[in-house]
């Protein structure tokens, strides 16, 4: 016989079948109306009912009672589905719970097909060889003595041979009382053991959890479950396109109004059109405005992606939905003809869909590359992130704490460090964002479109205080950025920042002196201008005069560009990389000079590259 499948629905719910396709539909409904499970807590089974145990011996239901609770077990034993899987997990159970068989509990399993013989039963305990259970049959009217006596309702359909029936197992008192029900197919130990030991001690307990799991109408040939559980998950699934689509729905609603304003204010041009696409899809997704040059191209390569992805969606759904239609299955023993594809067919499905990726990468790399590569007359500015806070320093400026002062319509260079741990400087309407890492400087740049304010975020976890690492960018006019760099107070003055951050006195600079000049100071204060000189003069290591932006060779015969980085790493680990013609004898400053000083530096080096008599 053809068996179960296990089946998800409510025991205190309706029972309602789903109809099913062809003339059984109607035949099933009632069948499975029938498989229920009612509880009868405190009901008494009737012991002097007759029986047949695996060995082919009669015996009464009385004889499978004793002073130890008893876990009987409604099952259908030529089932090849749920129902061994049934046993198997709940013998896991058993183990699980801690106890002993026979000295605690016992299990008795009684076949729900009155047409099971002894062979049935033994094929059942083969199954569980070990386990010292008792496997019963019996006769119709036994067996429906004790299936309603502990409301275990389970019937028979002749179109398909099959039996319908809740998985559950029933837990009796040592004096054969109802005292729980364990549903469904794995239950947990613990769950075990407190039903057993209740049951024991003679108390009753009612199961939270009604959830049973129905074995019936699975058909291997055509590879799919009928009834009750292909309606519920066809309506689950239904509900949740439906739900999806209200969701886009209610966005795109949202943003139509948008793009009508931009179309009828604008023509029919492609840059029109570009920008209808944009308003749309930043309402659509919730995105910031655009403040930077890069924001757009970014935007756009996911706006590419999106409507990339939506429509190969689109296509395979509206591709499947015609085979389900015109693929269906038809009455009788239809089958549809074998489709093979060429190779030539799946050759081509590949390299175009490997063709679609590259374009991908290769366009985000191009960008990836751009924000990397500054232009030549980038204003730099300093980094320097502590936990909570972010600091600024200009090279021919004020230092700032809390708030980034740039120009409108320059590019700005940022060199990010960090005095503790990893932070991650995010402007998310500049669509840019860098990690800031101890020991090392890294970059990026950006160039505002106008003037305006903008918040920064920190994206790296770091600490306790990480949320309320919180501060601006102020887009200023160029002339009030003069203003600003200059000592003047801005046109906008920053907010008022959620804290008051602390700055090492070291590092605080008065408005009047250059970085560059503080460098200096640096440099002596650190014994850097005994063994480097600021003249051309060759000494114990490289001078400094025309060495930044310069290529280097190196001992080891490779040769490196002079930049942030390398003079960074240098200063941290001198012995990394060392030019050719000097001894490795610079000390590490790792620990000894602060973000801010090491910027200082850079900038001296950046001064001393544009002097005359540089080599």
């Amino acid at each position: 016989m053809i068996r179960p499948l296990r089946w998800l629905v409510l025991a205190s719910a309706t029972h309602v079948a789903a109809p099913t396709v062809g003339v059984c539909a109607q035949e099933s409904r009632p069948v499975i109306e029938q498989a229920t499970l009612t509880e009868r807590l405190g009901n008494r089974l009737p012991l002097e009912l007759a029986f047949r145990d695996e060995q082919g011996r009669d015996v009464r239901l009385a004889d499978s009672f004793s002073d130890v609770p008893v876990v009987l077990v409604p099952a259908d034993y030529d089932c090849r589905m749920l129902c061994p899987f049934t046993l198997q997990h709940l013998d896991k159970g058993l183990r699980a719970s801690g106890l002993a068989q026979s000295s605690d509990y016992r299990v008795v399993v009684i076949g729900i097909d009155p047409r099971d013989g002894v062979a049935s039963a033994q094929h059942a305990a083969h199954r569980l060889a070990g386990r010292n259970w008792t496997f019963l049959t019996g006769d119709d009217a036994a067996i429906r003595s004790i299936t309603s006596a502990i409301g275990f309702g389970f019937a028979y359909d002749p179109a398909t041979d099959q039996y319908a029936h809740p998985a559950a197992a029933v837990v009796l008192t040592p004096d054969a009382r109802v005292a729980s029900y364990l549903y469904g197919i794995d239950v947990p130990g613990r769950t075990v053991r407190r039903a057993l030991s209740e049951a024991k001690a003679g108390r009753t307990i009612s199961a939270l959890d009604r959830v049973l799991l129905r074995c019936y109408r699975y058909i291997p040939a055509l590879r799919r479950h009928e009834g009750l559980i292909r309606g519920i998950l066809m309506t689950g699934g239904l509900l949740t396109i439906l739900a999806v689509a209200l969701t886009i729905a209610g966005s795109m609603r949202r943003s139509l109004p948008a793009v009508a304003l931009v179309q009828a204010d604008a023509g029919r041009g492609m840059q029109d059109f570009l920008e209808a696409v944009n308003t749309f899809y930043r309402t659509l997704l919730g995105l910031p405005e655009q403040a930077s040059t890069i924001a757009w191209q970014i935007d756009a390569l996911h706006y590419f992606e999106i409507s990339t992805m939506w429509t190969a969606a689109g296509v395979i759904g509206t591709v499947a939905t015609y085979y389900v239609i015109r693929y269906r299955r038809r009455p009788g023993h239809f089958t549809t003809p074998r489709v093979t594809v060429s190779l030539t067919g799946e050759l081509g499905l590949f390299s175009g869909l490997l063709a679609l990726f590259v374009l991908f990468w290769a366009i985000g790399f191009r960008q990836f590359k751009q924000m990397g590569l500054p232009p030549d007359n980038a204003l730099d500015v300093y980094v320097t992130a502590k936990q909570w806070i972010w600091k600024f320093s200009y090279p021919t400026g004020p230092a700032s704490v809390g708030v980034l002062y740039v120009p409108a319509g320059r590019p700005v260079r940022l060199n990010l460090t960090s005095r503790d741990v990893i932070h991650s400087f995010f402007v998310p309407e500049f669509r840019i964002k860098r990690d800031a890492v101890p020991g090392m400087y890294t970059s990026i740049w950006f160039e505002a479109i106008a003037p305006g304010r903008y918040p920064i975020l920190c994206t790296e976890f770091c600490g306790t205080g990480h949320s309320m690492m919180l501060s601006e960018v102020v887009v200023l006019r160029a002339e009030e950025y003069d203003d600003w760099i200059s000592g003047r107070a801005p046109a906008q003055p920053a907010r008022q920042t959620p804290f008051d951050p602390e700055i090492d006195a070291v590092t605080r600079l008065d408005n009047s002196v250059r970085l560059a000049d503080f460098g200096r100071d640096v440099a002596a204060r650190h014994g850097c201008l005994g063994c480097h000189t600021l003249d051309g003069t060759r000494h114990i290591g490289p001078t400094w005069l025309g060495l930044y932006s310069r290529w280097e060779e190196l001992t080891t015969g490779e040769r490196i560009y002079v930049n942030e980085a390398y003079i960074t790493e240098s200063m941290m680990d001198p012995q990394a990389k060392i030019v050719a013609g000097f001894a490795p004898v610079m000390p590490s400053f790792l620990g000894q000079v602060t973000p801010a000083e090491t910027a200082a530096i850079i900038e001296l080096l950046k001064a001393l590259a544009h002097r005359p008599g540089r080599q």
